[in-house]
């Protein structure tokens, strides 16, 4: 006997019960690819690639929500026409807008992720999911804002040399490093914008950890747990 739901037995059926889950496979193979983003040409727009599945993904997943729904996807599509025409025309300056609105992008679907999170009534694996991909988002979503921060001032943050184009693998690595806590680089920010970027992310992570266990704390908690003396 079937005992899958009816609503998951296509692919499409599949996708939308299991959109948190798809976003997160999407993150983590541009994670797994981190080798492809050489600090040249090919590596930028290898690492484009990848960067606008997950504009793409983090759009579609946002499909419970109408308004944002189509936000994302409006915003999402100005992203993609904006690093196409900067890379077939090469001109740099065109990096900038659709940079700022696939952060956009990554910042609304962080907004639906905790939102799903601090409104189930109960705890699913997909919830689960939605719980990682808005920690690894907020990764992404700063890479952008690295990526600003360069193209503004090539010696805002050290290690990135003097090219204002994106340093793919570096500003990616350099973000997870921040956003985890883990420090693993010889990358620092040398002026008050770049250390107030980065500042601002690691409070992010931090708040954003304490405020999901807190959710799961009390979702599992007994609810007639008798007061301590």
């Amino acid at each position: 006997m079937n005992t899958t739901p009816p609503n998951e037995r296509t692919l499409l059926g599949w996708m939308r019960a299991n959109r948190n889950l798809l976003l997160f496979l999407v993150v983590l193979l541009m994670i797994v690819l981190m080798p492809a983003y050489q600090n040249d040409r090919i590596g930028e727009v290898t690492f484009a690639v990848m960067n606008l599945m997950i504009v793409a993904t983090s759009a579609l997943t946002n499909g419970a929500w109408r308004a944002l729904y189509w936000t994302s996807v409006i915003i999402g599509a100005g992203a993609i026409a904006a690093a196409g025409l900067a890379f077939s025309l090469e001109l740099d300056w065109l990096f900038v807008p659709g940079w700022s609105l696939a952060a956009i992008v990554h910042l609304l679907s962080i907004v639906r992720l905790i939102s799903e999170i601090f409104h189930a009534r109960s705890i699913t694996r997909d919830h689960l999911f939605a719980c990682a991909n808005a920690y690894l988002l907020m990764a992404v979503a700063w890479c952008y804002l690295y990526a600003l921060l360069q193209f503004v001032d090539p010696g805002a943050l050290s290690g990135f040399g003097a090219r204002k184009s994106l340093h793919p693998a570096d500003a990616m690595y350099f973000s997870f490093n921040v956003v985890t806590s883990v420090a693993l680089t010889q990358v620092l920010p040398t002026n008050a914008w770049a250390k107030m970027v980065v500042l601002l992310q690691e409070l992010a992570s931090v708040l954003y950890m304490a405020f999901v266990i807190s959710r799961l704390v009390g979702q599992y908690a007994p609810s007639g747990a008798a007061p301590a003396k």
